[in-house]
């Protein structure tokens, strides 16, 4: 009998220790999406937990976010979590400190990185492999501009994904391009109708000619005698 109650409260000691466990973890979760996409002002609690998590105003962070192929698969949790480890591993060696993540998030994986390091994202994103494109915010410094960094790195990330490979690319590499992406849809279109609207549709013999010559001069790197050549006309042409 003693011993059965000795099983008994171990277990009820177990299963105590794993709720507690799971509120802290849920309860950390939730400070950092707060901090990093909150609409409210930061509060002193907020700030409190920030200091419990390692983090402070002294310090220079950086806000990282992944998306794999499977983030909207069911039993992605469990694959999260490993992708997380894996994440927070690969940071940590290249010197980054402290590495928090919260994730699924939409099905992205985003990581607060302390005392960055130049390229984190490219490492990251060879690290992390299988088709899954990293993009980092802004360098900031404190816990008060930890959401430009991550608003920054959403930018970045709709950019990354557009490439036709998985990529490392950071929102300063990418200033131009994040900025346009953060544009309005309606007036980027209205400006694309003022500034092209003398070419034929995209969809008609003539404007695939003219999307055709366009990439050849890209993939020539601009140069028109390289353009012509891979097209098989005169360069005047």
């Amino acid at each position: 009998g003693e011993l059965i109650c000795e099983m008994v409260q171990l277990m009820l000691d177990q299963a105590r220790t794993a709720e507690n466990a799971l509120a802290a973890a849920l309860a950390r979760e939730a400070a950092l999406r707060e901090l990093l996409d909150g609409t409210e002002p930061l509060t002193d609690r907020l700030l409190r937990e920030a200091y419990l998590l390692g983090l402070n105003e002294r310090d220079t962070y950086q806000v990282l976010v992944c998306e794999p192929p499977w983030g909207s698969e069911a039993g992605r949790y469990e694959r999260f979590e490993a992708l997380a480890e894996r994440a927070e591993t690969s940071l940590k060696a290249g010197g980054a400190s402290p590495v928090l993540s919260v994730g699924p998030w939409d099905g992205r994986l985003a990581l607060v990185a302390g005392r960055p390091a130049e390229g984190m994202e490219v490492k990251l994103a060879r690290e992390l492999g299988s088709g899954t494109p990293v993009a980092a915010g802004h360098r900031i410094q404190g816990i008060h501009s930890l959401r430009r960094s991550y608003r920054t790195a959403l930018s970045a990330l709709r950019v990354v994904k557009l490439l036709p490979y998985p990529a490392g690319l950071s929102a300063e590499a990418l200033y131009l391009e994040t900025l346009l992406s953060a544009l309005n849809p309606e007036d980027a279109r209205v400006f694309v109708d003022r500034v092209t609207g003398g070419l034929p549709p995209a969809n008609s013999g003539q404007g695939q000619m003219l999307r055709q010559s366009i990439e050849a001069y890209l993939h020539a790197g601009m140069s028109q005698t390289g353009g012509a050549e891979a097209l098989g006309i005169h360069r005047h042409t």
